[in-house]
């Protein structure tokens, strides 16, 4: 039976460390996409091409 625990234990392992990766994958690209929001509108291609003419 302790091989059995064991494996119980091993896959709850393995289910906590993806939950865990998910979940900050889940954070990094949401602050990624949240910074990236933001600096997209300010330098803008047609204002550049309008401060040229």
């Amino acid at each position: 039976m302790p091989a059995s625990d064991n494996g119980k234990y091993n896959a709850l392992t393995v289910y906590i460390i993806l939950i865990v990766v998910v979940a900050c994958a889940l954070v990094i690209g949401g602050i990624v996409f949240y910074r990236g929001e933001p600096q997209r509108p300010g330098p803008t291609s047609p204002h550049a091409l309008d401060q040229t003419q």
